[in-house]
């Protein structure tokens, strides 16, 4: 037996497909990432996240209602569908791990339970990694934004996994050493142990970052870790290319970062917004064949089914959601509505902001089995 229900929203939204991050403008970049990643889910059922989510105190400015944590939320939402893809779907086995930066580097998601600090993404599970990174929002109290910290951490962390491997980076875009500490590592990268202040750390950091062989954007290259970098806008316009160039290898103004460019052409995403939904719709890489559709959109519930996972962002916070039954009357979902019920449908809902939620449709198992 089959039923339909539509979903009604008065204004565009992404539903989430293969990892959707969620939907935007496609640019070559894209395609290649999207393409070389999604070849090596094929071959491997397998896939490695790492959230890594800057911490620093320039948030405070840079990103004062926490639109980083609302993308991130999304982009984990995303990756549930692919974890737990509707009948008929290829399932993946997808680990997440969720860590930060500022002036040290930290893993949030390690715990006695998860060691390692990834966790198998399966529904038990999306609560308690959504409210980790939903507490980034509130995190911006680090004096610095140590890049060099943040990705040798996030590469070492990768480096055991398995083959398909993504690094989701979080960051106001700007490499910035102002704490007047010594940092061992900086100074065996220089080879000598002098005394050094914030701006000397700084030189040999951006050298690090982008320097010939042995630089960290090389490191991650080499290693085949997609890099998906989602910068809030940043000035002044050479930082914006600097942390460009870590990710893609090149920038707009000409510069060029390591030598391994072939593979950070194919390996790297570099996006840059101010708002949370811009820069969520940005994020349009790893969901090539998703639809974008405007007004009402209408899905087929094929029964037996368990539940269906919905990844929805608007463009404007004037909307409405309108589950529409094919018999009864219309249910229309509130802003903050958590709980909900149409046609023998159970629902719930996510709301991250006025402009990004997710939607999970669970069928009575009466009606699952009619």
């Amino acid at each position: 037996m089959m039923r339909r229900v539509v979903l009604a929203v008065g204004i565009a939204f992404a539903l989430g497909c293969v990892a959707t991050m969620a939907l935007g403008q496609e640019s070559t970049d894209d395609r290649a990432l999207v393409s070389s990643l999604n070849e090596c889910i094929r071959e491997e059922n397998h896939l490695s996240v790492l959230f890594l989510m800057d911490e620093s105190r320039s948030l405070a400015s840079t990103d004062p209602e926490g639109n980083r944590a609302i993308a991130a939320r999304a982009g984990l939402a995303g990756l549930g569908l692919l974890a737990e893809p509707p009948p008929g779907s290829q399932r993946v086995e997808v680990e997440v791990m969720i860590a930060g930066f500022g002036s040290e580097y930290v893993e949030y998601s390690r715990s006695e339970d998860h060691p390692d600090g990834f966790v198998p993404l399966r529904a038990d599970r999306l609560r308690e990694l959504d409210e980790e990174l939903a507490g980034f929002a509130n995190r911006l109290g680090a004096q610095d934004t140590d890049y060099v910290r943040g990705l040798l951490g996030a590469a070492g962390a990768l480096a055991d996994r398995g083959p398909c491997r993504l690094l989701v980076w979080f960051t106001d875009g700007r490499y910035d050493i102002e704490s007047d500490v010594s940092r061992p590592e900086y100074d065996e990268r220089a080879g000598t142990t002098t005394d050094r202040g914030p701006d000397d750390y700084e030189a040999i950091g951006r050298e690090w970052l982008c320097g010939g062989p042995g630089s960290i954007a090389d490191l991650l290259r080499g290693e085949r870790v997609h890099v998906l970098t989602a910068a809030l806008a940043v000035e002044p316009e050479d930082e914006r290319f600097f942390t460009q160039r870590i990710t893609e290898g090149t920038d707009g103004g000409g510069g060029v970062c390591g030598t391994r460019l072939p593979e950070a052409a194919r390996l790297g995403v570099f996006v840059n917004s101010a708002a949370a939904v811009d820069l969520i719709f940005d994020l349009d890489v790893l969901c090539p064949e998703c639809p974008t559709p405007t007004g009402s959109r209408t899905f087929e519930l094929v029964f037996p089914v368990t539940q269906v996972r919905i990844v929805a962002v608007t463009q404007t916070p004037d909307f409405r959601v309108t589950l529409e039954p094919p018999r009864g009357s219309a249910r229309e979902v509130a802003l903050d509505e958590v709980e909900f019920e149409v046609a023998g449908v159970d629902g719930s809902a996510t709301w991250f902001s006025s402009q990004v939620f997710v939607f999970v449709l669970r069928p009575r198992p009466e009606e699952r089995s009619s």
